[in-house]
């Protein structure tokens, strides 16, 4: 059950990403979510869907998202719900 909830959570985090990615032309922003923000989610979640729930590479992944989202949030503010989402989860892999 925890599994689920975890990967849920990070494919709603995904989906949030993927749809700004649609709405935004910065192409500079485009790539950040797409080159960096996004890949850094999709491997997070690959090692929970494994169950390697201990494995240091979900909160590194975690973290760069984070950070380069801070980044984005920094320049413009509308990008703080994606900050959020992403701090949420690094959040709850921190507690396990």
């Amino acid at each position: 059950m925890i599994k689920n909830n975890k990967i849920k959570m990070i494919e709603e985090t995904v989906e949030f990403a993927e749809n700004l990615i649609l709405i935004l032309e910065n192409k500079n922003t485009n790539d950040t979510i797409s080159n960096i923000i996004l890949p850094c989610l999709h491997t997070a979640k690959t090692y929970v869907e494994v169950k390697m729930f201990e494995s240091p590479e979900i909160k590194i992944n975690l973290s760069k998202a984070a950070i380069e989202t801070s980044y984005l949030t920094d320049k413009n503010p509308k990008y703080a719900p994606l900050y959020s989402k992403i701090r949420v989860l690094l959040e709850e892999f921190s507690q396990i």
